[in-house]
């Protein structure tokens, strides 16, 4: 629950399950969703790739022109410099903050922000860009049923 502008609004996350096997099903959940985010991990390119390969033209064909935000999670993981090092000595890149900018713009995703939840870093930042997006576009709380993926 959050104030804006005097009245109250809820907000509602719901996940999808991402695995194999449920790609039938998960666009059952999407109908009446006002907004998705759809996540990847910073630390795994594979997951980066998903957004463009999977994530992103499944949810434009259910919900054409619903507006979502890309989200780079795991941000603790590309701070942590040991982990940086052993990632950089197998040959795993991780996903910058400009790649990450890039397929948000070229994408059509309204914004791009990354968070940790470990060290909530970030995370309070991407929920009131959802909300003042959600406000701006309607003057009004779009957000009965929001997606993250």
């Amino acid at each position: 629950m959050y104030m804006l502008e005097d009245k109250h609004y809820q907000l509602r996350l719901f996940d999808t399950p991402g695995r194999e096997g449920y790609e039938t099903q998960r666009p059952l959940s999407y109908a009446g969703t006002d907004m998705f985010l759809i996540c990847f991990s910073v630390s795994t390119p594979s997951s980066f790739s998903n957004v463009k390969d999977k994530w992103f033209p499944e949810v434009h064909h259910h919900s054409p022109g619903t507006p979502w935000l890309l989200v780079g999670t795991h941000l603790d993981v590309r701070q942590d410099v040991q982990l940086t090092e052993a990632l950089d000595d197998q040959k795993r890149p991780f996903v910058s903050r400009g790649d990450g900018e890039q397929l948000a713009r070229e994408l059509g995703a309204f914004n791009y922000v990354e968070c940790t939840a470990l060290f909530r870093q970030g995370v309070h930042n991407m929920l009131n860009i959802v909300r003042f997006h959600s406000f701006s576009i309607h003057g009004r709380s779009l957000l009965d049923k929001l997606f993250y993926m």
